[in-house]
């Protein structure tokens, strides 16, 4: 996997990360719902970061930075993403609320997006170090950690190619 491949996907876990904080702080502003709608809120907002990003994925597909394979895994990553988020709003809101449209769904995953973004910067400048989590919310903190360990690793990775081709070059 090249570099810029790398940098891409260390992008890709990024979108996760800084998402989660504030989405569950979003998500549990007016009522704890659960665990669902937690997950909702957090897949949710990732999507819309995911999407955000498809350009810059589509331009360095395009110029042969990341591989055809890597852009369907990043495809498949945004429609499983948004599956599962559609998914899991549904169940946490099907006693209260109709159904949402998929436009609408859509609309709300970049204004939360940016809004778990605001909310994870009050947090940092007003030194709240995590969101409350409740106890349901455990598996999200252990596939948030998993994520982070996922792009440290991808990081190294990075810095590993980076290095290499240093020394290439200085050859």
């Amino acid at each position: 996997m090249g570099k810029d491949t790398l940098c891409f996907w260390i992008l890709v876990t990024l979108i996760f990360i800084l998402t989660q904080p504030g989405a569950i702080v979003f998500g549990n502003l007016d009522a704890p719902y659960g665990f669902y709608r937690d997950l909702s809120e957090w897949l949710e907002t990732s999507l819309g970061g995911l999407l955000i990003i498809l350009p810059y994925g589509v331009f360095q597909w395009k110029r042969g930075r990341v591989s055809r394979n890597n852009f369907l895994l990043y495809l498949a990553v945004i429609i499983a993403t948004a599956v599962i988020a559609y998914w899991a709003d549904m169940v946490a809101f099907s006693s209260i609320r109709g159904g949402l449209s998929i436009a609408s769904f859509i609309e709300l995953s970049f204004l939360g997006f940016i809004f778990s973004l605001i909310v994870l910067f009050l947090m940092i400048t007003n030194h709240h170090s995590f969101p409350y989590y409740y106890p349901y919310d455990r598996p999200l903190v252990i596939a948030w950690l998993v994520m982070i360990v996922a792009t440290l690793l991808l990081g190294a990775a990075y810095l590993k190619e980076k290095l290499t081709e240093q020394r290439i070059q200085a050859l």
